[in-house]
């Protein structure tokens, strides 16, 4: 996995940490753990699907677009 997988499961857990001992009696922790963790996801997704994109969709898609623009 990149080093970006890690520093941001890192930075999850220590924001847990953080939310759980200091904030807890202001926000709810279940609302602010969802709200990184869809951050997270949101990230990562983005990044997988840029990397897929790049390497796997480009050289397939190119193609494909050409046969379709040739129509």
């Amino acid at each position: 996995m990149p080093i970006i997988v890690y520093i941001f499961m890192a930075l999850y857990l220590l924001g847990n940490y953080y939310i759980y001992r200091r904030v807890r009696p202001i926000i709810s922790s279940r609302a602010v753990r969802g709200a990184v963790a869809a951050v997270i996801i949101f990230f990562f997704s983005s990044y997988w699907l840029a990397e897929f994109g790049k390497h796997i969709l480009s050289p397939g898609l190119t193609p494909i677009l050409r046969w379709i623009g040739s129509w």
